[in-house]
């Protein structure tokens, strides 16, 4: 097949996963759509991810091995980012190394795609599995809602699609210099499929199954899953990058800015330094200024005390927060409320 007749550039980041790359990659190379090159970008494995891939790369060209250079920052934004520049088809598709793919999946979302040209990506589903595809049903989330949910939605820590789930067009990358932001070591799609949406572009949502991928859910966790004050406090740097591009957008109204109070919360209460926790509210309150002074000062001594109700000297004054919580705070915005989420809640109809 010629470089010309390349569709669809699939772009893998991968770091010591020789065994589950390799059925990965088998799960590619099995599909029924055969116009597509797969890129893997290789984050400095030391296993046997180069024999995995140079193996297929042997037998069917349209696998594609590439190391990051020594000078380039470490993880997957970058190994994305590298994929991205080498992919030669028209539209581009982002996936893990952990993810697998029904045989038929991506000529459904080719037809999908063809039979629906004039936008900047295609949404598909995402479905959980365990051992292998289709031992479980539950899907990452309903592509139902209206466009106009999908912000507040990701930004609900309720994600709307996974990794897998666009496939984008690659003019529409190119044009608005869409890449993952180098050295974001957690929550990496999260704060890129925003900045997508951000753009207000023009994408298209289809929740049949027979397009869907597969996320596989293993022993080797992600860092995603890492739950250190490292990970807590990238995670923090993201928002506040993150409230920076809304700004810019023009797009941080009164509710984005609860919503981005909110997540904040979220992240600071799974933190167990309280130098962490310390240290992040002066900016928060700087960088969202909506939300009350009394209202951050008084989820600031909630989330103090809600860490140190072990100490009876503290009850007391918990209890009055309580109080205060119930009569008034959580009244104006329910900052630590998240029951409304619905990612990997739902199964397959």
């Amino acid at each position: 097949m010629s470089k010309d007749e390349f569709i669809l550039s699939i772009v893998i980041p991968t770091y010591n996963r020789s065994g589950l790359l390799e059925k990965t990659l088998d799960s590619i190379q099995a599909q029924s759509y055969g116009r597509w090159e797969c890129i893997v970008v290789d984050d400095g494995s030391t296993d046997h991810t180069a024999a995995v891939v140079q193996k297929l790369q042997a037998a069917d060209t349209r696998f594609k091995y590439l190391t990051r250079p020594a000078d380039a920052v470490k993880g997957a934004p970058s190994c994305r980012n590298i994929g991205l520049a080498h992919a030669q088809g028209t539209y581009v598709m982002f996936f893990d190394s952990d993810d697998l793919l029904p045989a038929t999946a991506l000529a459904n979302r080719m037809e999908v795609v063809q039979h629906n040209p004039d936008y900047d990506f295609w949404v598909f589903q995402t479905i959980r599995c365990k051992e292998r595809m289709g031992d479980d049903t539950h899907i990452w989330n309903s592509l139902e809602r209206p466009h106009s949910e999908d912000i507040p939605a990701f930004l609900g820590i309720n994600p709307v699609w996974h990794t897998s789930g666009p496939v984008f067009s690659k003019k529409f990358l190119e044009t608005n210099h869409l890449h993952y932001t180098e050295g974001v070591r957690s929550w990496q799609d999260w704060e890129f499929h925003l900045r997508v949406l951000l753009l207000s572009p023009h994408y298209y949502k289809c929740g049949n199954p027979k397009a869907a991928a597969y996320q596989r859910f293993h022993a080797q966790r992600a860092i995603n899953k890492e739950q250190s004050d490292t990970i807590h406090r990238d995670r923090l740097d993201t928002c506040f990058m993150l409230i920076e591009e809304f700004q810019k957008a023009g797009q941080l109204s009164a509710d984005i800015q609860r919503q981005f109070f909110k997540v904040c919360y979220f992240i600071m209460a799974q933190a167990t330094s309280e130098a962490l926790h310390a240290a992040h509210w002066k900016q928060l309150a700087a960088k969202l200024p909506a939300i009350g002074r009394l209202d951050v000062y008084f989820w600031r001594r909630y989330l103090v005390h809600q860490k140190h109700k072990q100490r009876r000297w503290h009850y007391k004054k918990k209890n009055l927060l309580e109080m205060l919580k119930e009569r008034y705070f959580y009244k104006r915005f329910p900052v630590d409320d998240f029951s409304n989420r619905t990612w990997y809640k739902n199964t397959l109809t």
